[in-house]
């Protein structure tokens, strides 16, 4: 028995083995154009050049080797300009992010920071919100206000059907449970 191929036949009568009205069934199929020379050859297309890349973006996988190095060689000034423009909420998690941002954002000297990002949500809980203790940092302060998750008594989720309130006296927010523990006195 002899084996036919198709493909084998094809280069043999120079035909592709396909016939035009596969074509016309499939208009969504279209041939690249080839571009034609003087002569009438298909012209091969070149290579696009490979842009030389420094030496230290040459292990950095992604578009964040660039960031990377930026964020390591810039200015703490650029920084600490952008960092006032935050919110406090912003602010806390950015020092919780790395140990770096924790000693730079959590230090003394940053105050500064901490005010202006309390000022630029001061409009909206301005009078919900009572002014800095004197007992307390500004981080602390934030965290209080803004981190809401949790009922510090008893560890409740927010979430779980415990809507929270805040005591500012006691520096502390209790859902209800809590709460009405805190205002009968036996709360542990």
């Amino acid at each position: 028995m002899t084996r036919r191929s198709v493909r084998l036949e094809s280069k043999q009568n120079g035909t592709d083995g396909l016939d035009e009205s596969y074509f016309v069934a499939l208009p969504h199929f279209r041939a690249r154009k080839e571009k034609l020379d003087e002569d009438g050859q298909v012209q091969v297309r070149k290579r696009a050049k490979k842009r030389a890349i420094p030496p230290e973006f040459k292990n950095v996988k992604g578009p964040f080797g660039v960031l990377e190095t930026l964020g390591k060689n810039a200015p703490l000034d650029i920084f600490f300009e952008i960092f006032t423009y935050l919110k406090p909420a912003d602010l806390l998690q950015l020092a919780r992010t790395s140990k770096k941002l924790r000693s730079i954002l959590l230090s003394k000297s940053t105050k500064s920071i901490w005010r202006a990002a309390r000022s630029n949500v001061w409009p909206r809980y301005g009078d919900s919100m009572p002014l800095l203790p004197d007992d307390m940092s500004e981080p602390q302060y934030a965290h209080l206000a803004f981190f809401r998750f949790y009922c510090h008594n008893c560890l409740g989720k927010q979430g779980s059907g415990r809507p929270l309130r805040m005591f500012w006296a006691f520096r502390m927010s209790c859902c209800r449970a809590c709460a009405s523990q805190l205002n009968t006195g036996s709360l542990r």
